[in-house]
């Protein structure tokens, strides 16, 4: 009985971190796009370096501050192996991101960062 009400409790998690990233990335698609449409914003470079100053201050409040996450140290030879490699394509797919939101509708974004997670996961198994 324990093992099954663990497991239904996974699940339940499972679906509401799928819930909320689909809430934050819709979120954050719609308003970069009205930051590009309505107040005529011409820097997307700049929308991205600011994205990433504020998942750099989330990471450190969630590991530094609530300690909700440990940190977790990584062997050097990883960090430029693994890591590096998938940091660089996400900080592409930001800044790409940003840059086509100038020129296509949010309904089309959001159909190709669908399929982030399917091609994320994929990605973690080599």
């Amino acid at each position: 009985m324990e093992e099954s009400r663990l497991c239904q409790w996974s699940v339940i998690r499972s679906l509401l971190a799928i819930l909320q990233w689909w809430g934050f990335n819709v979120t954050v698609i719609v308003m970069n796009k009205w930051i590009f449409q309505k107040l005529d914003f011409k820097f997307p470079l700049t929308v991205s370096c600011i994205h990433f100053i504020c998942s750099a201050i989330g990471a450190y409040i969630v590991i530094k501050v609530l300690k909700l996450k440990p940190l977790i140290t990584v062997d050097p030879e990883d960090r430029w192996r693994r890591i590096f490699p998938m940091s660089f394509v996400f900080c592409i797919n930001i800044v790409l991101g940003n840059v086509s939101l100038r020129y296509i509708p949010v309904s089309f974004m959001q159909t190709i960062k669908s399929f982030t997670p399917a091609t994320t996961g994929e990605l973690q198994k080599f």
